[in-house]
């Protein structure tokens, strides 16, 4: 659980000062490459901007803290976000998605999950029952939940869910509520369809490792 109340810690944001003036708001990095020492390592922790980028750190450290999550990536998009979770799988996973789902995904998911050599199978899952069945112990590695679904705002019994999901050795990953992992329109949940979009991906613990693969679709 966060330390503080959520009010708090977006009013703190994580208590980071920046850079040499000592500005409260994080400046924005025009830069792509960093400096590198004669033994081509990172000089000041930074190498490459596909893979971390100064102007992130805050960010993903707050919404770490909000989510009480073990880390955080933030994409400039929903798409990088939620397909970079599929790429980080091996070949011959097996995941299991809601059928009422967002399109975008969904089609993405037609077009390549072969590509990847992983099986995809789409359940209802407002019956536990069904997702239960689907499930291949010691192959079935992610649940994706959305709750309320798109677009017909199906909501699902996500600790349920969850426990079906790990009994069989998988990972639940939902949008917008709380998991082992979750993926967040920060345009919508965070500004309230301001003028600005990311998405960001909460992780509860650190046993995911395809986030190296990940960082590099940012």
């Amino acid at each position: 659980m966060p330390p503080y109340a959520a009010d708090t810690i977006l009013a703190q944001g994580s208590g980071q000062e920046h850079d040499a003036t000592g500005a409260i708001v994080p400046p924005i990095h025009l830069a792509t490459t960093f400096l590198r020492s004669p033994e081509d390592e990172p000089s000041g922790g930074w190498s490459y901007s596909r893979y971390g980028y100064p102007g992130l750190e805050q960010p993903e450290t707050t919404l770490k803290t909000l989510e009480g999550a073990a880390g955080c990536r933030l994409f400039s998009s929903g798409m990088s976000a939620m397909t970079a979770v599929i790429m980080a799988l091996r070949p011959g996973d097996h995941c299991v998605f809601p059928i009422d789902m967002y399109h975008g995904l969904k089609t993405w998911l037609k077009a390549h999950s072969s590509h990847w050599n992983v099986r995809i199978d789409h359940v209802d899952m407002t019956d536990p029952d069904k997702v239960h069945a689907t499930m291949i112990p010691g192959v079935t590695r992610l649940v994706w939940l959305e709750t309320p679904s798109n677009p017909h705002w199906h909501i699902y019994d996500i600790a349920g869910l969850a426990e079906i999901a790990h009994r069989a050795g998988a990972r639940t990953r939902r949008r917008q509520h709380c998991g082992d992992a979750n993926t967040h329109p920060t345009h919508k949940v965070g500004r309230r369809h301001r003028r600005s979009f990311s998405h960001q991906i909460p992780e509860r613990t650190q046993r995911c490792p395809g986030w190296c693969g990940a960082d590099g679709s940012r």
